[in-house]
């Protein structure tokens, strides 16, 4: 599986704060388009969180979050 370094997860963010601001203007300025994005965004960012709150909660119950696997199996 690949992982992310911290420069790629930064990346990602600034790109979605971007786009929640860009959105959040067509949207105050009652444009349809403005509306269409945002529903697709909003349902994005859900699906996406739920995503890195389940595997957050799988790392943190295997025992190793900064890994993402327990300490036995790395020594196996």
């Amino acid at each position: 599986m690949a992982r992310s370094d911290p420069t790629s997860r930064s990346n990602y963010a600034s790109r979605a704060t971007r786009s929640a601001l860009a959105l959040g203007v067509l949207a105050l300025e009652n444009r349809l388009w403005g509306y269409v994005f945002t529903t697709v965004f909003l349902v994005k960012l859900a699906t996406l969180g739920g995503t890195i709150l389940a595997m957050a909660a799988f790392e943190i119950r295997t025992g190793d979050p900064s890994r993402g696997r327990s300490s036995s199996s790395a020594t196996r």
